[in-house]
């Protein structure tokens, strides 16, 4: 049995050890509540059939003698009941601390394995510097994809800066490739960096074309001539994010905020910034041509147009953007800061 196995098997044994502890409580309270009682009534039967010192008694009498011990009967099994639902709360809590605590250092075993699996690749096997079809590259690939999709959002950010810093993912010669293959709004294959926290790294000319990056966390990120080709950052926070010279073509960027994000010189031609939050966005020099900002949005995944269909442009710098042939409303237009230079919808300049 491998170490995941077991790990299920003692969370599955921890769980059931705490459902039957909490059962056997209820049990107990219940066994001398009810017994409490039945011995309290066999005792009031006597005396009532045989007086005992007790004959002569009004029903007033028998019910000042009753009412008090039933009371105190009903008040012990209610105090019973609580403190077992309160014991069951504290077991809940300790339950899940402790699996929260499992499943952390479950998370540092499975960060720690594949780093040490890839130092040995890059160290004994040569996977740096191997071709592009070596049996090496291709293991190397199949076990980062199946860490990505084990790891937490922190621990996708640490695997996904170790790829960086050993030069694996440069786009120029990128040894492992992350990118899937996009089918119908599905990328097949796709690294999975959902929910992936990135702030502040600094990814300059990496390759993270095709990847899955729904949700992902990239406030103040430096991402500088990186490829995002056909990337998914759906719902992506690139708040202040650096995407200058960035390839976003094809890039499917819907209800993202790239507020005060850099996009100068960026490329993001069929791509779709679908209610997208552009507000203060900088694209100078950009390349938006043929740009559709009303289109469907499975538009971008066709590569014939890009769709920023009810993307807020508040205060966008536009300058000297390619906007030909793009279908864009006045309104938006309006909205922007700067059009300076801008080459229109129409093919004119923008004085």
């Amino acid at each position: 049995m491998d170490e995941r196995s077991q790990d299920q098997a003692e969370s599955k044994h921890s769980n059931s050890f705490w459902q039957k502890e909490g059962v056997n409580r209820l049990l107990r309270a219940l066994f001398w509540t009810v017994g409490g009682l039945v011995i309290y009534l066999v005792v009031v039967t006597v005396v009532l059939l045989y007086g005992w010192g007790f004959n002569g008694k009004t029903l007033f009498d028998w019910m000042d003698i009753l009412i008090f011990p039933a009371v105190l009967a009903v008040g012990v099994y209610l105090l019973n009941l609580r403190q077992g639902q309160r014991e069951r709360v504290a077991d809940e809590r300790r339950r899940q601390r402790e699996l929260e605590v499992e499943s952390q250092r479950a998370q540092d075993v499975a960060l720690q394995t594949y780093l040490d699996q890839m130092s040995h690749l890059l160290l004994e096997k040569g996977l740096r510097k191997s071709q592009e079809d070596d049996e090496v590259r291709t293991l190397a690939r199949a076990r980062t994809l199946t860490a990505l999709a084990m790891l937490d959002p922190e621990r996708k950010g640490s695997l996904l800066s170790f790829l960086y810093e050993a030069n694996l993912i440069d786009k120029a010669n990128p040894v492992i490739r992350l990118g899937g293959l996009a089918i119908l709004n599905f990328l097949a294959g796709a690294a999975d960096l959902t929910k992936i926290h990135l702030s502040f790294a600094y990814l300059g000319e990496a390759d993270l074309s095709g990847t899955n990056m729904h949700k992902a966390s990239l406030p103040f990120s430096h991402l500088p001539k990186a490829n995002l080709s056909e990337s998914d950052l759906s719902n992506a926070d690139l708040e202040y994010a650096n995407l200058a010279e960035a390839d976003l073509s094809h890039a499917l960027i819907t209800d993202a905020n790239l507020t005060a994000t850099k996009l100068n010189g960026a490329t993001a031609t069929g791509a779709t910034l679908w209610k997208s939050k552009l507000i203060e966005a900088d694209f100078t020099g950009a390349n938006l041509q043929n740009a559709d900002f009303a289109a469907s949005i499975s538009a971008a995944w066709t590569g014939e147009m890009a769709d920023i269909g009810d993307a807020d442009l508040t205060n966008a710098n536009l300058t000297e953007a390619d906007l030909r042939d793009a279908i864009i409303t006045e309104e938006q237009l309006a909205q922007c800061a700067s059009l300076k230079g801008a080459t229109m919808p129409d093919g004119s300049k923008y004085d």
